[in-house]
């Protein structure tokens, strides 16, 4: 079974809406999530505007430069 934090990260990753709703009110997207303050700390310091999907040449996906600004969660 995964970890909260994991799911999470799987969801920023595979889930554009989720994505967005982390963006504009993380609160509310993270509502069930058991996460302890470190966990949501880590998650405040993503850039989640810069995660864009990028094709590599195998066909897989990639998401570059994910860590960047600060943001209390």
């Amino acid at each position: 079974m995964q970890s909260a934090i994991e799911q999470v990260l799987g969801r920023l990753l595979t889930d554009n809406s989720f994505r967005n709703q982390m963006m504009l009110k993380p609160q509310q997207a993270l509502a069930g999530y058991n996460l302890g303050q470190e966990e949501l700390d880590a998650l405040g310091q993503l850039d989640l505007a810069r995660w864009t999907k990028v094709e590599n040449s195998d066909g897989r996906n990639g998401f570059p430069d994910i860590v960047g600004g600060r943001r209390t969660l």
